[in-house]
């Protein structure tokens, strides 16, 4: 789990559960998952993810890889602010 103080910058409604989500903006580098790729940090039951939040999608990071590459999912969502 990540550990990050961090302030909240947005909301969304992923589409297809109709769950909630917080998200701020990164404030820190990391090897892992870029800055550039995953400007995002987004609120999630067990910690933070790394992700690119857009206006109608997100791509957040879930795992990662036996090669050590993140594993990134694709969510739909609706309802998003700023």
């Amino acid at each position: 789990m990540l550990n990050y103080t961090h302030e909240t910058v947005g909301t969304f409604q992923e589409k297809e559960t109709g769950n909630w989500f917080s998200y701020s903006a990164r404030t820190n580098s990391n090897d892992f998952a870029t800055m550039v790729e995953y400007p995002h940090l987004v609120d999630v039951l067990d910690g933070t993810r790394f992700a690119r939040v857009l206006k109608t999608v997100v791509y957040i990071i879930v795992d990662e890889s036996p090669d050590g590459k993140p594993v990134v999912e694709k969510w739909s969502i609706k309802s998003y602010t700023l």
